[in-house]
């Protein structure tokens, strides 16, 4: 897996990390765990149409759409640097999302009309995290085009490309702190 980015509002702590898979709430997302997104280097559109791109200068999908969306960002930033051992979850597709253990007891919380896609109106429960965890799996990854294509359906809470950690920091190779730039737009890898 590509290194990860996380913007937190207060400094990392590993023994902070909180996980609790026991059922799912109304957004189809465990109720307490860690969220990271695909680090890439911090592009700028230039008038001419290119794009420079800062190699010192690291953003993800989801700290540009907290930019876009004005939703609020941690000023403590993270590179995270996962095992190679680590077990992924893809989820590339609409069939990728379906194979994963849906919550079956019934929740109230979720008639099923709540997750029927918005294209096709194929129902779908919301995601047993628990079961993926037991499964040997470490985190579920949304790639960007799946995001994008399963946004106005089941997954219309996770907004954009992300990565959700059901085993708190086990599969992390490193933790790198980042320091945030002086317009808050991106984070800057701290060559000193």
């Amino acid at each position: 897996m590509k290194d990860q980015l996380v913007a937190l509002t207060h400094p990392y702590n590993e023994l902070q990390i909180e996980t609790n898979l026991d059922g799912t709430d109304f957004r189809n997302k465990p109720k307490i765990a860690f969220w990271t997104s695909t680090a890439r280097p911090y592009c700028e559109w230039m008038e001419d149409g290119s794009e420079r791109y800062y190699r010192d200068r690291i953003t993800s999908e989801w700290h540009d759409w907290t930019l876009r969306e004005n939703f609020g960002v941690g000023y403590y930033g993270y590179l995270i640097r996962v095992k190679e051992s680590a077990k992924i979850y893809d989820i590339r597709s609409r069939d990728d999302l379906d194979a994963l253990p849906k919550e079956v007891d019934g929740n109230p919380i979720f008639p099923l009309y709540f997750f029927k896609d918005a294209k096709d109106e194929k129902p779908s429960g919301p995601i047993d995290f628990k079961k993926v965890a037991e499964m040997g799996y470490d985190a579920i990854h949304l790639h960007e085009k799946a995001a994008y294509e399963l946004h106005q359906g089941i997954m219309n809470s996770w907004d954009v490309e992300s990565t959700v950690w059901l085993t708190g920091s086990k599969a992390f190779e490193s933790v790198e702190p980042l320091l945030i730039s002086e317009d808050m737009e991106y984070f800057m890898k701290n060559e000193a």
